[in-house]
């Protein structure tokens, strides 16, 4: 026999009790105790069991559904419902972020899609009606280009009649960026990468990160220079080439036709953590990079990668990238980063 229909017997068996209990002669005890105590008990025991069964207990540790059973499930919010075993109809969701560090709300609004529907938007701490089973996949942060990252989660609806899905995002702050030239000097304030015609030379660029900010899905770095004064720049770290990337769409190029730029995947940003790369430099053949017209300095341009909304392909929910599919960025830049060369 089913744990559920289990349950219902039992009600029904407490309920009809505690009536007939009720029933008996003015003075009449049953089962040795007096009528109405035995009434009030019975009746009790009904009630407990009515909402233990349809969850309304669950936050209490109380539920007759099939985690009851003694067989263990999987943890977390993907856990499966048996949907036979669960006497709710509804559950009340809300879907709550805060922020990793501070714990403070974060707001803004979120986008969920229930089974495979179209999406829809909610507010922070919004609530909406769902099923226990139910798969739902949430964009917390909504794909917002500015202040928290958004992040991409699936969950199942337990069988409880309120549920709450938190989260803990992260916002992008600020980055300090220091470069130091082939003699280890910190580049700046007339101190530049001086290279002649022909030259190779390796410079350190060192990224910290703010304090308690993240960019935590890493970022492309799009590297321009001047075809007419450099032949290449290689980014790398602990000595090797970091790997290949696309030059987002968006890239404005500062020497025209003169400019040639490459593109890498840098890794995640964690707090004030300090990252360090190697820049290697290789100057033109012919021209010297100190007197050639059209600029000599390398620019770094970085595009933090972030989750989107594809609305060409149904609202799915797609990333982490640098662009959406309309080649739109999908987090604001950091600051541009300049090397100088003489």
């Amino acid at each position: 026999m089913e744990i559920a229909t289990l349950i219902w017997i039992l009600v029904s068996v407490f309920a009809i009790a505690g009536i007939a209990g009720f029933m008996r002669a003015k003075r009449e005890k049953v089962l040795g105790i007096g009528k109405n105590w035995f009434g009030f008990v019975a009746m009790f025991v009904a009630v407990f069991l009515v909402l233990g069964q349809l969850g309304y207990l669950a936050n209490y540790g109380v539920s007759f559904s099939a985690s009851d059973t003694g067989v263990p499930e999987p943890s977390g919010d993907n856990k499966p419902v048996d949907t036979k075993l669960c006497a709710v109809e509804d559950t009340t969701v809300t879907l709550s972020a805060v922020d990793k560090y501070s714990s403070i709300a974060t707001g803004g609004s979120h986008r969920y899609s229930v089974n495979g529907a179209p999406s829809i938007v909610i507010a922070d701490a919004g609530t909406f009606t769902a099923s226990p089973g139910d798969k739902i996949n949430i964009l917390w942060n909504n794909g917002t280009t500015s202040g928290a990252f958004s992040i991409l989660d699936s969950v199942t609806v337990p069988c409880v009649g309120t549920k709450t899905f938190p989260t803990k995002t992260v916002n992008n702050g600020t980055i300090t960026a220091s470069v130091f030239n082939n003699l280890d000097q910190l580049t700046g304030s007339g101190v530049n990468v001086t290279l002649g015609a022909g030259d190779i030379k390796n410079a350190k660029l060192k990224i910290q990160g703010q304090y308690q900010k993240e960019v935590p899905y890493g970022m492309i770095a799009v590297v321009e220079f001047n075809k007419t004064s450099m032949d290449s720049i290689v980014l790398t770290s602990g000595g090797v080439e970091l790997a290949s990337a696309s030059v987002p769409h968006s890239f404005s190029a500062t020497f025209a036709t003169e400019s040639v730029t490459r593109a890498y995947k840098m890794p995640a940003i964690v707090s004030n953590s300090e990252y360090n790369y190697g820049i290697t430099l290789d100057a033109s053949d012919t021209v010297n990079p100190s007197v050639t017209n059209a600029g000599s300095d390398v620019k770094i341009t970085l595009y933090p990668d972030n989750y989107f909304v594809n609305e060409k392909n149904g609202g799915a929910f797609e990333g982490p990238s640098a662009e959406d599919e309309a080649n739109a960025i999908t987090h604001l830049t950091l600051p541009t980063i300049t090397i100088p060369v003489d």
